[in-house]
């Protein structure tokens, strides 16, 4: 029988990424169901609601680190303000997912 061949699983990974050190992870979540100007939605809060809570309960994301916007909470300054502030203080030990439900527009 051959010997089967193993993989190494850190190939790929950055040198300066160490796994051992401690991360934080961020959550930014925007869910927004009224819209002035177009149909309105029906699950977008709920979505990121469910969202925010699977995260913190089975992958670690703790409440002090996730933000949600819901629908008028959502302002364009707010939504700036927010990602100024992650830019300005995470490093990058730091995890950052952004997840938004709403309408969208093509650009």
């Amino acid at each position: 029988m051959a010997e089967e061949e193993t993989r190494d699983i850190t190939e790929g990974i950055p040198e300066h990424f160490n796994p051992s050190l401690k991360r934080n992870n961020h959550l930014f979540c925007i869910g927004i169901n009224d819209y002035k100007h177009v149909s309105k939605q029906n699950n977008a809060v709920k979505d990121v609601e469910d969202l925010a809570a699977l995260l913190q309960k089975e992958y670690n994301f703790q409440k002090k680190h996730t933000h949600i916007l819901k629908d008028k909470q959502a302002t364009r300054r707010k939504i700036t303000n927010r990602l100024k502030s992650y830019a300005s203080s995470l490093s990058e030990k730091d995890n950052l997912l952004l997840y938004f439900s709403g309408h969208g527009i093509k650009d």
